[in-house]
This record gives structure tokens, C-alpha cells and sequence, in this order.
């Protein structure tokens, strides 16, 4: 499992690749383009120009690190998803505490994947406290499924932070995201599709 010399080239100009290809097929502006860059750094050298280069910068060394332990099978593990009872309480709570009903929350997880036991409960009690509240989460594309989706935006889901790391078959081989490239790939697009459809 050492390193290859691809691999290693990949690290450099991931991010270079990454921004000519989101030229291609839908443009960036400045800043996005900084953001693409520059979630690289250090290894770019040149300081992110933005505060939301450095939170993706940020982020982007996180989840590199957790995925970097899981792989050594280090003693690192994911802490598991809140039972959806508690956390529809917590959303009671902080409804009294704010006088608001309305409330947008971020339901905080590197990576949120809730079993289909949790949404029918999360769902359930949605319902029965006549919650209006919207939030968001983070997930990567290929752990989420449409039907997921589906289910959740009943239930207040707006906006899914994606982990895609790039739309190339190569690219995704050379930095070890997934052994089945396509795959990967067909999943992110179905999912994409489904978030389009149902607003998210």
C-alpha cells in the first residue's frame, strides 16, 4: 500500500484538473475557482484568497484525516447518528427557547446516513409535532440513496452538502476515493437527478 508515483502527481494537480474541468462544463468565477485551487494548501503555496477557501480547505484536511485512519484501521470511529426521538426533541426545545417555529437547522455529521429505521421515526414525529422547521447535512454521493432523499425533504430536508471529488474515472482511481469508478459515478448522477427533482 505504498504510495505510487501517480498517486503522488494526482496530489499536485488534482485541484488544477478539478477547475478546468468545472470551466468546461459549467464556468466559475473568481472566487469559486480560489476555492477549487486552493483546498489544496499548503501544497499550493499561495494563501487561499477567501474565508470560504480555508473552511473548504479546512474541511477537506478533516475528512482526509478520518478517511487516512479508517483506512490504517486506527482506533478512529465516527461517532453513530443521534436517535431520531432526541433529536426531535432537541428541535422542541430549541423552538420553545427561541419563540420560533421556523428554525433552519444543520444536522452536524461528516458523513449523515440514516437508516430507513430513523427517517420512518424522524418522519413520524415530524409530523406528529407539526414541525415546520428546514435543515440541511453532509453526506458523499455514494452512500445516500434516492429514496432517502425522497423521504426527507417530507420531513424538512433542503440543502445535502455533496462530497464529490471529481467527475473523472481516472482521477478517481488515482486517488483511491473507490474501486468502482462507474459506479461511483452513476450513483452521484442519480443522486444529483433526485436532489434536482425534489428541490434540494
Amino acid at each position: 500500500g505504498g504510495a505510487t508515483i501517480d498517486g503522488i502527481k494526482s496530489t499536485f494537480t488534482h485541484n488544477k484538473i478539478a477547475v478546468e474541468n468545472s470551466e468546461k462544463y459549467v464556468g466559475l468565477n473568481f472566487k469559486e475557482k480560489d476555492i477549487i485551487y486552493k483546498h489544496m494548501f499548503p501544497l499550493t503555496l499561495k494563501l487561499p484568497r477567501y474565508k470560504e477557501s480555508y473552511i473548504v480547505s479546512i474541511v477537506d484536511k478533516v475528512v482526509g484525516t478520518v478517511e487516512f485512519c479508517k483506512k490504517l484501521k486506527l482506533n478512529v470511529k465516527l461517532s453513530s447518528i443521534k436517535p431520531a426521538d432526541k433529536v426531535i426533541s432537541d428541535i422542541l426545545d430549541l423552538i420553545k427557547l427561541y419563540d420560533d417555529k421556523k428554525l433552519n437547522f444543520y444536522f452536524e455529521s461528516s458523513i449523515f446516513q440514516p437508516s430507513n429505521l430513523w427517517i420512518d421515526e424522524f418522519n413520524f414525529l415530524y409530523q406528529k409535532n407539526n414541525l415546520e422547521i428546514l435543515w440541511r447535512c453532509e453526506t458523499r454521493v455514494d452512500t445516500f440513496s434516492s429514496k432517502k432523499i425522497k423521504q426527507l425533504f417530507k420531513s424538512g430536508l433542503r440543502v445535502i452538502d455533496l462530497g464529490l471529488e471529481s467527475a473523472s474515472e481516472t482521477q478517481l482511481k488515482r486517488m483511491g476515493k473507490t474501486s468502482n469508478p462507474s459506479k461511483y459515478l452513476l450513483k452521484a448522477s442519480e443522486l444529483l437527478k433526485i436532489c434536482y427533482e425534489e428541490n434540494i
